[in-house]
């Protein structure tokens, strides 16, 4: 029957249908009634449009997923789900000879019958769902994506139809180390969750490609929390070969493990010492170029933070807060949970502001959300309880949370994770808090720091030609990558209280292991903790906005143009508006006649992070001004830095600001002499260089130190405009 609605009435709904999907789609469907509202709306569309009509079709599809996204929200309520299964099908069955070639759409019907099998543990669903992709492999240019998946529905029927390279039988696993023999290189392999927590076996599947959001990905540490002798002796633990520096293997710690990914709907577990063959350096080469990926794949990270020998509780300190590796792990996936011991049995929450729900897997076991987890740290006290009586504190238990960091001394790397987690891989200020994260942490192989942060900021270096022991080149080559494409300076002043590097100077001290698994300083011939010391070094709870880009040399030399003025150490005050402190407290002088250094550089603005967990607060001194001196002729050292209060940014160089916003490097990529190659003409005609593109009037600096300015410096003439090398 054909409906006597004017079109102006008709399109007027659809639109209004179209805006209550797209604000569903803006508060990420948390809101129910944005989802009733988008899906009353959209229903009443559909009604109005006939079979005929191209829009139906695309209608159908929307309705689908707002019903599917509902019957999430409606925990144990099918008849959500079923209408959205429904509703799909309808789309398909509309125009089969247009429909029928939209894989995507065969896909996501595929996945609501899935959906309704993980529910419900009916069969004929899941071979519904395989049935589906197996006719959008016909038509989808990414084949081997969607066979990936096939493999993976028919694993959660407990059928293996994939090349398995690995299988021992589960009561063999102890008896020797698990060996990769004649195990293919250059390939992705996961452990089979359910023959494992079954206790059938060990068997290991091999993959061309990724198998998207169908794995989870483990992150712990090798060495973990020590495990008693008594305790060791009881307990059943495999070994890998070549994995020499690892502790063994607890099979029940792993067993787990696999519980948790099954309760997260994977089939598959990635454990790089398994999944790796660790005595191939080939392969854990070619494994290390493609890490970023994997864990960004998969669906959830399970952190494992006390080791694989033995779970350990929420109130036991552990170094996976301070390993290098785990920092790609906790800001590469889309979702992270941890895995600890727990002996208080199910439907339990922590609370402190906010609440997390503890998944309860079976006894001696539980896993929570890993980001509220770290976010609770830095507060340290929490409770927890039965959650009938989250809200009655009468009721609930106090702890002290240490699990992934410790308020009382692990507040910098706790902090510098949450920051990072703040921003998106291509927003200014991420790799401003991938570096200062990175620089609290510490792997057994420093070359490890370098790998283990380079995928975050979409670098690939080839692990095979650094020196495993020595982190500067690859740190230099890192830097080089990122300059070249345009990329700012993020590193600078990531730790402005902390004492310079020795191998470069832009840097803080490079972190090394201590005896504790910590990350440590070495700062006049003492080992320091870099947590403690970073922390104690000043507030870190912001992000660089404005840094210099430039190009560097192989040697890692950073060449750069910035507002910069010659200063002089000195005794007492010089005046007002002349002179300013540093973070040490030492009071420099301002020199605006002298054109040899030392320098005063201001190498951005420091903008406050706004994570709503953490609180924010007005900084005033909000301008980052690097310290440099002479170290050889055409070179300058890092001294330092200083903080500039916002007034007197505002006015250096007629509006720091302004001038620094504006400004555009005129530094080409490349290496060596290839670096000026561009920006030659530029610094001639200023005089800075010479016929052979050295610079003869700037010589090679270092840093000394960094510190606050007055509000005085702004009555200061204009600060000049340097071409700087610094290392």
């Amino acid at each position: 029957m054909k409906l006597s609605l004017p079109v102006r009435q008709l399109m007027s709904r659809l639109k209004n249908a179209k805006e209550h999907e797209e604000r569903t789609v803006e508060n990420g469907y948390r809101g129910p009634s944005y989802l009733c509202e988008a899906i009353e709306a959209t229903e009443r569309v559909v009604k109005l449009l006939s079979t005929k009509d191209p829009e139906r079709r695309g209608r159908l599809v929307a309705l689908s997923n707002l019903l599917w996204q509902r019957s999430r929200c409606s925990s144990g309520i099918l008849d959500d789900l079923n209408q959205a299964i429904t509703r799909m099908e309808d789309a398909l069955t509309l125009h089969p000879q247009i429909s029928m070639l939209k894989g995507p759409d065969l896909e996501r019907l595929s996945a609501l019958y899935e959906d309704r099998f993980e529910r419900e543990n009916i069969r004929p669903d899941q071979e519904k769902a395989i049935a589906l992709l197996e006719q959008a492999v016909h038509v989808t240019h990414s084949k081997w994506r969607i066979q990936a998946a096939i493999v993976c529905l028919w694993l959660r029927l407990r059928e293996t139809r994939a090349t398995v390279v690995l299988e021992v039988p589960f009561d063999d696993i102890s008896s020797a180390p698990i060996s990769h023999a004649d195990v293919p290189l250059g390939r992705f392999r996961f452990i089979d969750t359910a023959a494992f927590a079954e206790r059938s076996a060990l068997r290991v599947i091999e993959f061309e490609h990724l198998p998207k959001d169908r794995y989870v990905a483990l992150s712990y540490v090798w060495r973990g929390v020590p495990v008693s002798p008594e305790a060791i002796a009881e307990t059943k633990t495999m070994s890998i070969d070549g994995a020499t520096d690892a502790d063994p293997i607890s099979i029940e710690v792993l067993r787990k493990a696999c519980l948790a990914a099954l309760k997260e709907r994977c089939p598959l577990l990635w454990l790089d010492g398994v999944c790796i063959i660790q005595a191939s350096a080939e392969d854990r080469a070619w494994q290390i170029r493609r890490m970023y990926d994997l864990y960004a794949a998969c669906k959830t990270c399970l952190v494992v933070p006390g080791g694989l020998a033995a779970l350990v509780s929420l109130t036991t300190e552990t170094p996976w807060l301070h390993r290098a590796w785990t920092l790609q792990e906790a800001l590469a996936p889309p979702r992270s949970a941890t895995l600890f011991a727990w002996d208080h049995g199910p439907h339990h929450v922590i609370s402190a502001h906010f609440p997390v729900f503890i998944t309860y897997l079976e006894d001696g076991a539980a896993m929570a959300d890993t980001k509220s987890l770290t976010d609770m740290s830095i507060l340290g006290r929490v409770r927890f309880s039965h959650i009938e009586k989250q809200h009655d504190r009468d009721a609930a238990t106090p702890i002290t949370l240490r699990l992934l960091g410790s308020a009382e001394h692990d507040q910098a790397p706790l902090m510098a994770l949450a920051g990072a987690r703040e921003f998106k891989r291509k927003d200014e200020g991420f790799a401003n808090a991938v570096w200062r994260a990175a620089l609290l942490r510490c792997a057994s192989h420093p070359v490890d720091m370098i790998f283990s942060i380079m995928g975050l900021l979409r670098v690939t270096l080839d692990p095979s030609k650094y020196p495993s022991e020595d982190v500067v080149p690859a740190l230099i080559d890192l830097m080089q990558v990122l300059l070249n494409r345009g990329d700012k300076a993020e590193w600078l002043g990531v730790a402005p209280g902390m004492a310079v590097g020795n191998e470069i100077s832009m840097l803080p001290v490079l972190p090394k292991v201590m005896e504790n698994g910590r990350a440590g300083v070495l700062i006049d011939s003492v080992m320091k903790d870099a947590a403690i010391t970073m922390g104690e070094s000043g507030d870190t709870w912001w992000k660089l906005k404005g840094a210099p880009t430039g190009a560097m040399d192989a040697e890692g030399v950073l060449t750069f143009e910035a507002l910069a003025v010659a200063v002089r150490l000195m005794e007492g005050e010089a005046g007002e508006g002349k002179s300013f402190k540093d973070v040490k407290d030492r009071t420099w002088a301002i020199d605006h006649k002298a054109g040899t250094p030392p320098f005063a550089v201001f190498v951005g603005k420091k903008e406050r992070y706004s994570n709503a967990a953490l609180g924010m607060m007005i900084d005033p001194w909000d301008s980052l001004v690097m310290l440099v001196d002479e170290k050889e002729k055409a070179r300058l050292r890092v001294l330092g830095q200083s903080l500039a209060d916002k007034a007197a940014s505002l006015t250096i160089g007629k509006g720091v600001m302004d001038k620094a916003a504006s400004f555009k490097p005129k530094f080409a990529a490349g290496r060596g002499h290839d670096l000026l190659a561009k920006g030659t003409g530029m610094l001639r005609s200023t005089g800075l260089l010479d016929k052979t593109g050295l610079l003869g009037s700037s010589d090679l600096m270092h840093t000394i130190g960094y510190a606050c300015v007055k509000p005085e410096v702004h009555q200061a003439p204009e600060w000049p405009i340097r071409a700087l090398r610094v290392k």
